[in-house]
């Protein structure tokens, strides 16, 4: 089986965050409840260790919000993010 391409991962994680972020202009008040299906989606799937790259290119996206909602979702240990103020 190939090996995943880091390009491609990125790329999925860009059109994900734009997606969100189109949900985010359309409907704002969806957020809160769009954001936790999007995650449980990635968990099912086998995904999660995508989470803490989801929330960081949410942030590079300029969607913090939804960044602070992925990393509720992220357990302690490897995939934690850590943020620095």
């Amino acid at each position: 089986m190939p090996e995943a391409d880091p390009t491609g991962e990125f790329q999925r994680q860009s059109i994900v965050a734009e997606r969100l972020r189109a949900q985010a202009v359309e409907a704002p008040d969806q957020i809160e409840s769009l954001v936790p299906v999007v995650v449980e989606f990635l968990k099912s799937n086998g995904l999660a260790h995508q989470l803490p790259e989801l929330a960081l290119s949410l942030e590079a996206h300029g969607l913090s919000e939804m960044a602070r909602i992925v990393r509720r979702h992220i357990g302690p240990g490897r995939n934690t993010v850590k943020l620095t103020t």
